[in-house]
């Protein structure tokens, strides 16, 4: 028979045996139950763990017990005990199962994160206002925007006491917490529901406030810091904001910096990108704080509970026990891998402003791109050398390079990690490749934060994730570098300004002519003085290497204004134009001056239109004219031939002195009549001959004195009828050498009074005759005698003295006459003396001495 034939035919032992033993396993099984309902109240997984695991056990067993001894089913003992250990079974596997899901709540509770707490304050109202949704928007060189969800179990809350006010929106979590600050830039009422008043904020920093200010204004010699400086401190000094500046490179000083038609917001990202320069906002003690930076150096490293490090865990972040990340994924691009800069220095043409920063991606293909004008910064201008000493191309092209690289590779992530902010430094683990195993820098970061009892879904029973966050991260070699998100504002058109002087001057300006101006549109206050005003340059209609023309435009004058490729910190004055204070040179309302075109200058300073040069050009039919006005001196320089024809008449009137220096030859032909009127002096200088022919008569006439000084020799030849020469008063000759003239025919002197003739000696020498005749009244002519009353005759004869009265010689006291009647009286007052040979006679007053060999008397 088998075990279970026999087991199936059992005695009453057998009966009495398997209901004993059913009784026992009933009473351990109660009392084990007992024991687990007891534990199941407790906390420790560990305490409740172990008789749970006993507790299954006994079941097991009575569970055999029962099986062992079928025949109790038969007897009425085996079959309460059956019974009741059935139930003790059922008990016990109800309690195991409640321990079970218990310990395994407590294990859950025991690894998961703890919550996010978040809170809001503002001072702008006493109402406490809950968080109901939130979403920060967080990025490197952006403005952060935190949209919140508000609620107030005030009904009467009003949401509008908020608007600008300071607020700070909060995320704690295990005793870390996460700031974000600012003012309030825009409220919406949502109305009220169960009874509680529900509101839309947006929180931002205060540099957000940059961007409802728009402006139009011009910086002069200072770097971007400077201008930064100048408009962020002005701008945040009502919110009590501060800024700090990490920058590491030396800035260029910017002639001349324009902020035009732009938010003040959309200029300062502007430069700080052109520079390469971000920025940051970062959590201070009571207000966020702006830091510019241009390098790492002004990043910080996360710091959780493995100091830099985040894991990467396949489970949902909220069953970890530490701040992850879920997911974080690679995306990569194909982007330009290489820049080429290039600009034009006008100082230095010749210089080849280029600079190129190359690479090529891992299959070896070099992506360029060309940037031309790539807005480099001309700095240090050397006045002596009239040229700018350095220029930041290069960094151009490295910046122009970096912002392509940086798009080149890509990382973001999803997870948990509320300390997340861009700017920080952290080192990725435990990813499935493990070369993404790196240190990131972290640019973006969008936080989602709901809370729990103020969202849950009614229609779907479920709940918002209380908090997760998105990330966008570049490897930490990667040189960041602000996209330049606003390009500089284009000025097409012209504009007009007007030129000022640093120091009053009428003319400013230096080696290539440029001036200063001043734009209408900038205001009084907020522009810079005229002294630093950066010199602009001036368009010519001619400019050549040395030559070309130069017109300087002067003080108050109204310049046009072009800018090179549009570019506002690139202005060229191309022409003027005249105004209600500075008119045309001409009343064009007058019609002959509408026919007039004209370069008029002004004699400066003191700017008298009465003083002025002019060149014009009169147009009209019938009066036209070339007009050309010095206002004081004249220069004519022609190094070559120079003709003037001049069909009609012409006139030269010189009110002053007029020289004329004529280098080789002059020649002059006046085809009529010459007339010449010197009211004063003539001179004239032939330093060799001079030669003048009159082809007929030639008469001049001396009013004053006429003198003649010949230091050669002077010849006249007179051939034709002769020569008469009259001269009305005294006529005085003086030779200081020998003086000859010859007579080929007669030669008379003739004076109605007396002819005198003066010198140590004189001779006179005559071929055959000699005569000197005093004739009566019928004068002498040349061939003709005069009536002799007296001559003294020369002649080859000798001398004969001839009177028809007498001859009286007088010398002092001594007297000789001779009378027609043959007397010859000799008279001297002191002696008269006769000698002949050895013989002489003297007669003295007092005696009379005759000597000689032979004294004769009356004989």
């Amino acid at each position: 028979m088998s075990n279970g034939e026999r087991r199936g035919d059992g005695t009453a032992e057998d009966f009495a045996e398997g209901a004993h033993t059913a009784e026992e396993a009933a009473a351990r099984a109660a009392t084990d139950a007992e024991r687990v309902r007891r534990l199941a109240e407790a906390r420790n997984v560990g305490d409740v763990l172990r008789p749970a695991l006993e507790l299954g056990g006994e079941f097991a067993d009575l569970e055999g017990a029962v099986n062992r001894s079928p025949v109790a089913r038969g007897v009425a003992s085996g079959m309460r005990a059956a019974s009741s250990a059935i139930g003790a079974v059922s008990e016990g596997i109800h309690a195991y199962e409640t321990l079970r899901e218990r310990a395994a709540e407590q294990e859950s509770e025991a690894r998961r994160l703890p919550p996010v707490e978040w809170h809001f304050e503002s001072a702008g109202t006493h109402r406490p206002w809950r968080m109901r949704r939130a979403e920060v928007r967080e990025g490197l060189s952006r403005v952060t925007v935190t949209e919140l969800e508000l609620t107030c179990e005030h009904a009467d809350a009003d949401p509008a006491l908020l608007l600008g006010r300071d607020a700070t929106f909060s995320l704690t979590r295990d005793g870390r917490s996460r700031r974000v600050q600012g003012i309030v830039s825009r409220v919406e009422a949502l109305g009220v529901r169960d009874h509680k008043a529900h509101a839309k904020v947006t929180l931002v920093p205060a540099l957000w406030a940059l961007s409802q200010r728009r402006d139009s204004r011009v910086f002069e010699g200072k770097t971007v810091e400077q201008v930064v400086r100048a408009v962020v401190e002005e701008a945040l000094r009502p919110y009590r904001r501060t800024v700090r500046f990490a920058i590491q490179r030396a800035l260029p000083v910017r002639e001349h910096c324009v902020q035009y038609r732009e938010s003040d917001l959309e200029f300062v990202e502007r430069i700080l990108a052109e520079e390469g320069i971000g920025y940051l906002i970062v959590e201070g003690e009571a207000h966020e704080e702006v830091v510019f930076f241009d390098g790492a150096q002004a990043f910080t490293g996360f710091d959780g509970p493995d100091g830099r490090r985040i894991a990467v865990t396949d489970e949902e972040h909220d069953t970890h026990r530490h701040e992850s990340l879920r997911r974080f994924e690679a995306a990569s691009a194909l982007t330009p891998t290489s820049a080429v800069a290039m600009d034009y220095d006008w100082t230095n043409p010749s210089l080849r402003v280029v600079h190129e920063n190359r690479s090529a991606d891992p299959a070896g293909i070099d992506r360029e791109v060309y940037v031309h004008p790539a807005d480099v910064i001309f700095d240090r201008y050397d006045a002596g050398d009239h040229a700018y000493e350095r220029n930041d191309v290069a960094h151009r092209a490295t910046l122009e390079a970096q912002r392509h690289l940086q798009r080149a590779r890509t990382f973001t992530g999803e997870g948990s990690v509320t300390a997340l902010r861009p700017g920080m430094l952290f080192r990725l683990e435990g990813h499935r490749v493990e070369a993404m195993e790196q240190e990131y820098l972290v640019t973006e970061v969008r936080h989602r934060c709901a809370a729990a009892e103020e969202t849950r879904d009614e229609h779907r029973g479920g709940r918002e994730e209380p908090y997760r966050n998105e990330v966008t991260c570049v490897p930490s070699t990667v040189s960041v570098r602000p996209e330049l998100r606003h390009r500089r504002a284009r000025i097409h058109g012209p504009q007009t300004a007007r030129v000022v002087s640093a120091g009053g001057d009428e003319v400013e300006t230096e080696h290539y002519g440029r001036v200063r101006v001043r734009f209408h549109w900038e205001r009084d206050g907020r522009s810079p003085e005229d002294a630093q005003r950066a010199w602009v340059r001036v368009a010519q209609a001619w400019a050549g290497n040395g030559f070309g023309f130069v017109f300087v435009p002067r003080k108050d004058m109204e310049v046009v204004l072009q800018f090179i490729d549009g570019d506002p910190d690139r202005p060229l004055i191309t022409g003027g134009v005249y105004n209600g204070t500075h008119p045309p040179p001409y009343d064009l309302e007058r019609p002959e001056a509408v026919t007039r075109s004209v370069i008029r200058t002004q004699s400066t300073p003191g700017g008298d239109p009465a003083h002025y040069n002019e060149l014009s050009f009169q147009d009209q039919s019938g009066r036209e004219e070339v007009f050309l006005r010095a206002e004081r001196d004249l220069r004519e320089e022609v190094l070559h031939d120079h003709a003037t024809h001049v069909h009609a008449a012409q006139s030269n009137t010189v009110d002053a002195s007029q020289t004329e220096s004529i280098g080789v030859d002059q020649s002059v032909r006046v085809q009529r009549d010459r007339k010449g009127v010197i009211d004063r002096d003539d001179q004239l200088l032939v330093r060799r001959d001079r030669e003048a022919k009159v082809l007929g008569d030639d008469t001049q006439s001396v009013v004053g004195e006429h003198r003649v000084r010949i230091d050669g020799r002077e010849e006249r030849v007179v051939s034709g009828k002769g020569r008469d020469t009259t001269i009305q008063a005294k006529d005085e000759l003086t030779v200081n050498g020998i003086s000859y003239t010859h007579v080929r025919d007669g030669y008379t002197v003739m004076s109605d009074a007396s002819i005198g003739m003066m010198a140590p000696s004189v001779q006179l020498d005559a071929a055959n005759v000699f005569e000197i005749v005093r004739g009566g009244d019928t004068p002498a002519r040349p061939g003709k005698p005069a009536g002799r009353e007296a001559s003294v005759t020369f002649d080859p004869d000798g001398m004969k003295v001839e009177s028809v009265l007498q001859v009286r010689i007088e010398c002092g006291g001594s007297t000789v006459v001779l009378l027609p009647d043959g007397t010859v009286t000799v008279t001297g007052s002191k002696s008269i003396k006769a000698t002949c040979g050895q013989s002489s006679m003297e007669l003295k007053p007092s005696e009379v001495i005759v000597r000689g060999g032979t004294i004769k008397l009356n004989p």
